[in-house]
């Protein structure tokens, strides 16, 4: 495939969307129990200091709320997490992580480790960090670009 022709920006976007399709597969292939993006439910709840609500969880996964709860429920079958009605707010359902949760990073530990090892092979940490700015900019004027078309509805 010849990409020379083609600006920048555009060979960053259509590798963004190539990335996202083989970190699926690759993840989806990692773990026995959990699909990727049941994984990155869970790696986003993680990040919570108390049990979100739904719509907090579909906002940090970055997702919609009937998508993540569609995960969150599956995950709930398969005993990572429970749903529990708000106290405060009837509406409102709360995500809790289970202690079958907790025991992922023990069992796959070494194998993420190793994953990442291989993944940023040849990829000094300067150089990640300053992706990792880049994307988290990007993600930034998604929301930006988000909020003004949610305004025009």
């Amino acid at each position: 495939m010849e990409l020379k022709n083609y600006p920048a920006p555009y060979v960053l976007f259509g590798s963004l969307l190539a990335m996202g399709n083989r970190l699926q597969a690759a993840g989806d292939r990692f773990y026995d129990e959990i699909t990727t993006k049941q994984w990155f439910v869970l790696a986003v709840l993680e990040t919570f200091s108390a049990p979100p609500t739904l719509g907090e969880l579909a906002r940090g996964v970055g997702s919609s709320h009937q998508n993540v709860k569609q995960l969150v429920l599956k995950l709930q079958q398969k005993g990572y997490v429970t749903l529990a009605q708000d106290r405060r707010d009837a509406r409102k359902n709360r995500v809790h992580r289970t202690p079958k949760c907790a025991e992922l990073p023990e069992k796959y530990g070494a194998r993420q480790q190793e994953f990442m090892r291989a993944l940023y092979t040849g990829i000094r940490a300067d150089e990640a960090e300053q992706a990792a700015g880049v994307l988290a900019r990007m993600l930034e004027n998604l929301e930006k670009m988000q909020t003004v078309e949610e305004g025009l509805e």
